[in-house]
């Protein structure tokens, strides 16, 4: 290694070390250095620094009545079912994850049969999801950590995909760790690291 490249790590170790000290001073989870790897939030960075945006505090009020044909959906599906639950602000210890004893015993469930079992319990909406994919900050981190190999489902919207099968939403993460949706028809199985998101009574 000569002597320029020597000095370019240097530099590099110093920056990293003043970053690491600049989030232990905010008090902010480590875990967020991994954001600094994602070009598109640097670049929303560079714009705020360049005054092209500003920062603004993230609306804690999440409208879970909102008609799920207004959602980023294929044009082909129908939604079939919506649980509403009004204006809610944004409170995660009023929810859980949950997952069944089947599951948790290692066998696997059809998703039909949980929406059975969980007929009684207020299972979150699709609302929630698109909400938290453009929050992704608010996710709690036991739910990120979850996230890391495992599955979120808002088994509250449900829809008829293009074959005309029943199905429901569920948040993972890409790739690059960034909170995206994908969809399972309720005909598959749920295995013990799919989760369901109910709101405790």
């Amino acid at each position: 290694m000569d002597g320029d490249e020597l000095k370019k790590r240097r530099i590099e170790i110093r920056l990293f070390l003043a970053i690491r000290q600049a989030m232990e001073d905010a008090q902010l989870p480590i875990e967020y250095v991994k954001r600094l790897a994602d070009p598109d939030f640097l670049r929303e960075i560079g714009e705020v620094c360049d005054g092209q945006k500003e920062i603004a505090r993230v609306d804690s009020m999440i409208d879970l009545d909102l008609d799920p044909g207004l959602l980023p959906l294929p044009s082909d599906w129908t939604c079939i079912g919506n649980q509403r639950f009004g204006k809610w602000i944004w409170n995660p210890d009023q929810l859980e994850l949950y997952v069944s004893e089947t599951q948790q015993n290692g066998r696997q469930v059809r998703g039909d049969k949980l929406v059975k079992w969980l007929k009684s319990r207020r299972t979150m909406n699709a609302s929630l999801l698109d909400w938290l994919r453009r929050h992704p900050c608010r996710l709690p981190k036991t739910w990120s950590e979850w996230l890391e190999t495992g599955t979120i489902f808002f088994l509250g919207t449900s829809y008829r995909d293009h074959d005309g099968h029943p199905c429901v939403r569920y948040l993972c993460l890409n790739q690059n760790g960034k909170p995206i949706w994908n969809y399972r028809k309720l005909r598959d199985y749920w295995k013990k690291n799919d989760a369901i998101v109910l709101m405790i009574p």
